[in-house]
């Protein structure tokens, strides 16, 4: 068994502040979204997110802690307590952000959330299964099977009313959406695995958006050779679309950090919480999306808001398994 509380004080801050990353990644996806249609293309908004808060963080090394932590995970990884493919962790990111570029223009939003998610708690269950995360082995329970398949009701429920695309085009862009949800669950694992290690989560952040800034800007040079994809105008827009960079930092960090005792599952149950709680409230601010709040969309928010109580109360139950 693991000494890692599952209960108690710092189970339940982990799960508020878990809700509260949802909300920023509410934010953030909001943000983003003007500042693709500032740019013209969902690639160069991730990469100015990815890009600034790199910057952000670059400035945040000189601290001496930051440094410290940096020096401390490299020890890690020489005495081989941390594997090298751990310190990837930003691809993972990278490529969920990439998906979304891909699928959503193809899906739709409502699909792609709903692929995503999918993609985000199956790949979560065999994370804690597996023990790839820092918070050591968790079975895959029948009360942790019946949350996630709660979770998808409520977010298929909440996007119902949205979805309108059908047939065999859109199964390549919801394989990638399974697959970017898939690549956010690895991320937050990796990403807590090197908190461990460094125990500064401005130095854990540090390299993942490192790594997630070298795949964005690669696949974003490739797409101009080939034409794809050309120079934005960067000036411009309001002011708040240039804050993404910010959110980004502030979810990264959260998550690397509670994903110790909350687990891969419970932290993607919480964060879509309140990134669905989130994004209702940023609707109900706006008089062009304040529509958008039909009763089933308030239903569906609920019942994924139920999903994330009945795996807090499962996690409370259930043996962890010590993290070798």
């Amino acid at each position: 068994m693991t000494d890692r509380p599952a209960h108690g004080g710092v189970f339940v801050l982990s799960c508020v502040t878990a809700l509260l990353g949802g909300i920023a990644l509410a934010a953030q996806s909001r943000v983003n979204g003007r500042m693709a249609g500032h740019t013209g293309d969902a690639l160069w908004a991730a990469t100015f997110t990815f890009g600034t808060g790199w910057l952000l963080l670059t400035l945040g090394l000189a601290l001496r802690t930051s440094r410290e932590g940096l020096a401390k995970t490299y020890r890690a990884f020489r005495a081989q307590n941390l594997r090298a493919w751990v310190f990837f962790s930003g691809f993972f990111g990278a490529s969920w952000v990439t998906a979304q570029a891909f699928a959503v223009p193809l899906a739709g939003v409502a699909l792609f959330t709903i692929a995503a998610v999918g993609g985000q708690t199956g790949a979560a269950l065999l994370i804690d299964k597996f023990g790839l995360g820092p918070a050591g082995k968790r079975h895959i329970t029948l009360a942790r099977v019946g949350a996630v398949l709660l979770a998808l009701a409520g977010v298929f429920l909440a996007v119902s009313g949205r979805l309108n695309t059908t047939g065999i085009a859109v199964v390549v862009p919801v394989l990638a959406a399974i697959g970017g949800g898939a690549a956010i669950a690895m991320s937050a694992a990796y990403n807590g695995r090197l908190n461990v290690a460094s125990r500064n989560f401005m130095a854990t952040t540090w390299i993942n958006f490192t790594w997630g800034t070298v795949a964005l800007v690669g696949l974003c040079i490739a797409r101009m050779i080939t034409g794809s994809m050309s120079w934005p105008t960067w000036g411009g827009a309001p002011w708040w679309a240039y804050v993404a960079g910010l959110l980004g930092v502030l979810y990264v960090a959260n998550s690397s950090v509670v994903v110790r005792y909350l687990g891969v599952l419970l932290l993607m149950l919480m964060t879509l919480a309140g990134q669905m709680t989130g994004a209702m409230a940023f609707d109900a601010l706006d008089p062009v999306t304040r529509a958008y709040l039909t009763p089933v969309l308030l239903g569906g928010v609920a019942v994924t808001l139920v999903a994330a109580a009945w795996a807090a109360y499962a996690a409370t139950k259930a043996p962890i398994e010590a993290d070798h």
